[in-house]
């Protein structure tokens, strides 16, 4: 199983020593402009995988033949994050939405050449903002919509579980509840989960995974890696193994004769998105879902 990574930054270098350490992964590429750092880091790896049982051949390149025939291609490549800050210091905006267009651009470069060598592979997202980039790929290219896979509100999700296992002492691995619709700000958990008869209300998960967030942004350099990473990681060990398992990923839908990318529990298998699951919605919530659909659609995904 061979794995590219494209960007080796905080992201992409945790998630190359988490699947080197899987044991599911003979090889891996790290690709990034910067090539001094992805050779540190494909060392550093190397170094670690005596502790640890299998072999796993990591190295890094810029030359996209190297990538060729890999089962997967992980996007991580992004612009910094944009930070926005008022006249004292203090944080004021931290949107995806503002890394759009140099993503695009960005994307537009990169993809056709990892296409080229890798046309059958599995197109997993991580960059922002991710229904974008998502859309991109499924519409700009020939690779079938199931195997282009944006993390999407997996992430989002994952936080909800451990505010709720923090509440509950115990920790939740399987998740009863979905954040839906767009990454970003407008995501939201449908009220058929039910999730205030366990700890408190939806809006109140959102509100408390957002200020937690933010302080890791505040804290960390404005970025976060083991969270992300990890989903992932789970992703990808979840097509390997064939695992049938339902995650929030972006991904195409549809919806009263609308079609869009956001994020809906997706049955996971060896094919990739094998399903969609979409929860019983409200009239509120199907309004939401549409913005998240226009909210995506409004960019022009050709580069200028």
């Amino acid at each position: 199983m061979k794995i590219t990574i494209i960007g080796v930054g905080s992201v992409g270098s945790l998630l190359s020593f988490q699947m080197a350490t899987s044991g599911l992964v003979s090889e891996i590429v790290l690709f990034d402009i910067n090539n001094k750092r992805s050779q540190a880091e494909a060392l550093d790896i190397n170094h670690a995988m005596p502790h640890y049982n299998g072999f796993c051949k990591i190295y890094a390149t810029t030359d996209y033949e190297e990538t060729r025939d890999s089962d997967f291609i992980v996007l991580t490549a992004s612009i910094p994050f944009p930070v926005k800050k008022d006249a004292q210091g203090n944080l004021i905006s931290t949107n995806r939405e503002d890394m759009a267009e140099a993503n695009i651009k960005l994307y537009n470069n990169i993809i056709p050449e990892l296409i080229n060598y890798s046309p059958d592979g599995f197109y997993i997202v991580v960059a922002n903002p991710n229904d974008v980039i998502v859309r991109l790929i499924s519409e700009t290219t020939s690779i079938p919509k199931h195997r282009v896979i944006g993390t999407g509100t997996t992430i989002d999700t994952g936080r909800i579980l451990n505010i709720l296992s923090r509440q509950l002492n115990r920790q939740l691995h399987t998740p009863e509840i979905f954040v839906i619709g767009e990454h970003g700000d407008r995501q939201f958990i449908p009220q058929c989960y039910n999730s205030e008869k366990e700890a408190g209300s939806n809006s109140a998960f959102i509100l408390q995974a957002l200020n937690e967030t933010q302080q890791i942004f505040v804290n960390k350099n404005y970025s976060t890696n083991f969270a992300i990473s990890s989903a992932c990681r789970a992703l990808i060990i979840a097509i390997i193994r064939d695992d049938h398992i339902i995650m929030p990923l972006s991904s195409h839908f549809e919806l009263d004769n609308l079609h869009g990318y956001l994020s809906m529990p997706r049955l996971i298998t060896a094919k990739g998105i094998e399903h969609t699951i979409q929860p019983e919605l409200n009239e509120d919530e199907i309004k939401l879902l549409k913005e998240s659909i226009q909210a995506v659609k409004k960019y022009d995904l050709i580069s200028h």
